[in-house]
């Protein structure tokens, strides 16, 4: 465990991971957003292309507009609980979120992924 503490935060075992991500270049980006409880839905996607996609994802989904190590600015759709929890994630893996949207979506979170038993007649 590091030696540097969050006041008032149970978060340490992430300042570990943020400290060796720094350390080795090479960062575990799906490690780090599993970490943080973030699913990583789409990459490079857009407002509009899930806008479009409005009926197949759920209501917790969002946009997160951020830029990559070689200064691309580029969009992510992801699920998460809190717009923080996003955040922290990205900014751990070492990229700067611009904005993070939400409002997408129209299946409930926790019916999405359950496929329907029932047959239709």
């Amino acid at each position: 465990m590091s030696t540097f503490v969050h006041a008032g935060c149970n978060a340490n075992h992430f300042v570990d991971a943020a400290v060796g991500a720094e350390e080795n270049s090479l960062v575990d980006f799906p490690g780090i957003l599993a970490s943080y409880g973030v699913q990583h839905l789409m990459a490079e996607t857009s407002s509009d292309e899930l806008v479009g996609l409005n009926g197949d994802i759920p209501t917790d989904t969002h946009l997160v507009t951020f830029t990559t190590l070689d200064g691309a600015v580029t969009c992510d759709a992801v699920r998460a609980f809190t717009k923080v929890d996003i955040f922290d994630a990205y900014h751990d893996a070492g990229l700067q979120v611009k904005s993070i949207e939400s409002g997408f979506g129209s299946i409930k979170p926790k019916l999405y992924g359950i496929q329907s038993t029932k047959k239709k007649v």
